[in-house]
């Protein structure tokens, strides 16, 4: 009866320990996925900041105004030739731009937001912007005697610019949603890490209950052990 009993509680821690390292397998999982949603966090927030934006440059007066197509268009370079927008279509000729009720048209050719991979609520200076980065439209003055390649655009020969080397185009970091990232990335942090820290303080309470059902165990094992070899022992 005595190792009926025991048996049957041996069985029973070793279900117990078993269900114990299931739940530790369970939480170091759950820990595994706040880590990693802390990371896409990290990342998210650190793209926020980082992310940079045009602004048209007056170099007469040091203003910095939205890059529209208008203030782009108003800007001289340093001869005082006035600058103009143009882009290229599909069939490789040279067009005007414009841009009205979110949509970017080049040529024959127009781009709305999903297109320029802008959200729906993105302004005509995002639309710029991404324009010129992605190489859909170009910078140029109005050709001067010196110039030595021009292309003509409704009778009028321009210069093409590389916009990233005109001191009338600003690229800076754009710090308007800072705040806003900064508030989400600690708010956000915070909560991960409370749940990881309750998750921390079950994983050390799970420990400690493993630690007592395998030390009962093993004392359980050592008494079935010992009533196996005095009952079923024939010779000494």
């Amino acid at each position: 009866m005595g190792i009926s009993s025991n048996q049957a509680r041996f069985l029973a821690l070793t279900a117990r320990q078993v269900d114990l390292e299931y739940r530790t397998q369970q939480i170091c999982q759950r820990r595994l996925r706040l880590a990693s949603e802390l990371e896409t966090v990290a990342t998210q927030y650190n793209n926020q900041i980082s992310n940079r934006s045009l602004y048209a440059y007056n170099t007469t007066n040091s203003g910095i105004s939205a890059l529209t197509l208008a203030n782009l268009k108003n800007l001289t370079d340093t001869n005082g030739n006035q600058y103009g927008v143009i882009g290229q279509d599909a069939s490789s000729v040279y067009q005007n731009v414009t841009y009205a009720s979110g949509t970017l048209s080049v040529g024959t050719k127009t781009y709305n937001a999903a297109a320029l991979g802008l959200d729906s609520t993105a302004s005509e200076e995002d639309y710029v912007e991404a324009a010129l980065r992605q190489g859909l439209i170009s910078v140029a003055t109005v050709a001067d005697e010196y110039t030595q390649e021009v292309v003509t655009v409704g009778g009028t020969n321009y210069e093409v610019k590389d916009w990233r080397t005109l001191p009338n185009i600003a690229d800076e970091l754009y710090k308007g949603d800072d705040a806003t990232a900064e508030n989400k990335y600690e708010r956000t942090v915070t909560q991960i890490n409370a749940q990881d820290k309750k998750l921390q303080l079950e994983q050390a309470s799970i420990e400690v209950e493993y630690k007592a059902v395998t030390s009962e165990k093993e004392a359980v094992k050592k008494i079935l052990d010992t009533n196996a070899s005095t009952s079923f022992k024939y010779f000494s």
